[in-house]
């Protein structure tokens, strides 16, 4: 019961630290006309430069709230639409002018491996301290001696 329990914990701490959250601007979705066969770098909301690869996540918001995306297998940007293919089969086709918000998770190689450097030192950690108060508890017997 423990380990399964542990392992989702780790996974849940882990699995965000995988990727960055960015905003784009609607007016920068021309620039992706042709991902994601070649890396695209688009500014994000802050200024800065990010660059969207295969691994990247693009989610699209429209006028209303509903939201469409993921990983995309493919966008073209033509005649004020943007039309896709997510990698989950869905097609994406949508007016430019429809879309309000750009969200895009770039992944983040450095901080995986970060996130799993942690979370490995933490699980040990855990070990180490369920020996320690498991060896301290009653009837424990050490060293061929036995104690009640």
């Amino acid at each position: 019961m423990r380990k399964p329990l542990a392992a989702g914990l780790v996974w849940v701490l882990l699995a965000p630290a995988c990727y960055n959250a960015h905003g784009i601007r609607p007016s920068e979705l021309p620039r992706l006309d042709g991902y994601p066969t070649r890396p695209i770098e688009v500014p994000d909301t802050a200024g800065r430069t990010i660059t969207l690869d295969r691994k990247s996540k693009i989610y699209l918001y429209r006028v209303g709230g509903d939201r469409v995306g993921g990983r995309f297998e493919g966008i073209d940007v033509r005649g004020g639409r943007l039309i896709g293919r997510i990698d989950d089969g869905q097609a994406v086709d949508l007016k430019l002018g429809e879309i309000q918000e750009v969200s895009v998770d770039t992944y983040s190689r450095g901080q995986t491996i970060a996130a799993i450097v942690v979370g490995s030192a933490l699980l040990v950690a855990g070990i180490v301290i369920a020996l320690a108060v498991s060896l301290e508890q009653p009837g424990y017997c050490g060293r061929n001696v036995c104690s009640p």
